[in-house]
């Protein structure tokens, strides 16, 4: 399962390009040219994306992802279906991704 999740990594690091979500422009570390060595700068400028949005990213990445990889695998045992699934005496949903087999074994 390491493995599987280990590919499932290198392919969303690799259609991201390398670059971390939510990072349009290159940062500025120091100070300015300008400005004295004990003077800190004038203004910083921070600019990024809302969490929602990067979460929504990052679930999309993920998808495209385990869709790239159920389409590489030759069995359909293999393929990785994600349900969202509630913990026994809790509420709270959370995204279970499991290969077909898994879910037929621990089913009965």
């Amino acid at each position: 399962m390491r493995i599987l999740a280990l590919v499932v990594c290198s392919v969303v690091v690799s259609l991201s390009g390398g670059a971390a979500l939510g990072q349009n422009q290159p940062a500025v570390l120091g100070r300015g040219e300008g400005s004295p060595p004990g003077q800190a700068p004038d203004e910083v400028i921070v600019t990024g994306k809302k969490l929602g949005e990067l979460r929504v990213e990052a679930e999309k990445a993920r998808q495209r992802a385990w869709g790239i990889f159920n389409g590489i695998n030759s069995s359909n045992d293999f393929d990785v279906v994600c349900k969202d699934e509630t913990k026994t005496f809790s509420h709270a949903k959370q995204r279970i991704c499991l290969p077909q087999f898994e879910r037929r074994i621990t089913a009965g």
